[in-house]
C-alpha cells in the first residue's frame, strides 16, 4: 500500500473510533454532533478512495492503453469493494444509534 494513502485511513480511524465510543456511551459529546462527524467521515472516506482509484486507472490507461480491459476490471472490483465498505459503515452507524 502506498504510504500517501495510508495516512488518511489512519486519521479517519483515529477520529471516528473515539467518536463512536463517546457517542455510544453518551459522554462528553453531543450525540447528534458525533453522528454528524461519523457520517461525514463515512462519506469522505469512500469519496477519496473513488477519486484515487479513478485517477490511478486513468493514469494507467494513459501509460498503457492496450491493457484497458484488465484496468477496467480491476477498477470495477475496487470501486465495488469501496462502495460495499461505505454501505456497511452506514448500516453499522445507523444500527448503533437508531436506539434511543
Amino acid at each position: 500500500m502506498n504510504r500517501n494513502m495510508m495516512w488518511p485511513m489512519i486519521s479517519v480511524i483515529l477520529v471516528v473510533a473515539p467518536l463512536v465510543l463517546l457517542a455510544a456511551t453518551g459522554q462528553a459529546i453531543n450525540r447528534n454532533a458525533a453522528l454528524t462527524i461519523i457520517f461525514v467521515m463515512c462519506i469522505l472516506g469512500p469519496a477519496v478512495a473513488i477519486g484515487l482509484t479513478g485517477s490511478a486507472s486513468i493514469g494507467a490507461l494513459g501509460r498503457n492503453p492496450s491493457a484497458a480491459p484488465k484496468i477496467l476490471t480491476a477498477m470495477t472490483i475496487t470501486l465495488l469493494c469501496v462502495e460495499c465498505v461505505a454501505i456497511v459503515a452506514f448500516l453499522i452507524v445507523w444500527q448503533l444509534f437508531s436506539k434511543e
